[in-house]
């Protein structure tokens, strides 16, 4: 059975656990890296620093095997940003991602003065933008090229979820 739980800052080491395995299955899909988070980087502090100054950080379950995790971070006082989304291959189609988006939006929805959620994704990522406009995000004209990957960009993707009035 899936489960979505909050992860904080003293469970550190299954955020570590399932972020490392993210960052190795899709690292063009972050804009970390592996090597960032790896290695002599891989220190107990960054990971609790990471957790601390998280809004809130979702990780799923099956049983007690992590399979997919979301964090979403403060950007200004009405909006909070989507980050490091991602699902283990074997769960993907299978509505795991919406259910973490369902629960990102819930907390979004309770949360005083947030009035949007934002993410980037990458313009190539079809997969994951169809995932997002399911869950009601729409593009926005907004996109961010990486100086080390001009290659590729990143279009936002913007969601109300309401408190605000027009």
């Amino acid at each position: 059975m899936i489960s979505v739980q909050a992860v904080q800052e003293s469970q550190w080491e299954i955020w570590r656990s399932i972020r490392l395995r993210a960052l190795s299955d899709a690292p063009q899909a972050f804009r970390s890296t592996l090597t960032q988070w790896s290695g002599p980087n891989d220190q107990e502090f960054r990971w609790r620093e990471r957790l601390r100054n998280t809004a809130i950080a979702l990780v799923a379950f099956d049983d007690d095997i992590s399979i997919a995790m979301v964090a979403c971070d403060t950007v200004t006082k009405s909006a909070s940003m989507i980050s490091a989304m991602w699902v283990d291959p074997q769960y993907r189609g299978k509505g795991v991602g919406d259910l973490l988006l369902d629960k990102i939006t819930q907390w979004a929805k309770i949360s005083p003065d947030i009035e949007q959620l934002m993410l980037y994704v990458k313009s190539d990522n079809h997969h994951a933008k169809a995932l997002y406009e399911r869950s009601g995000f729409l593009e926005s004209s907004d996109i961010y090229v990486d100086e080390h990957h001009r290659d590729t960009c990143e279009v936002a993707m913007v969601k109300h979820v309401g408190r605000y009035t027009m």
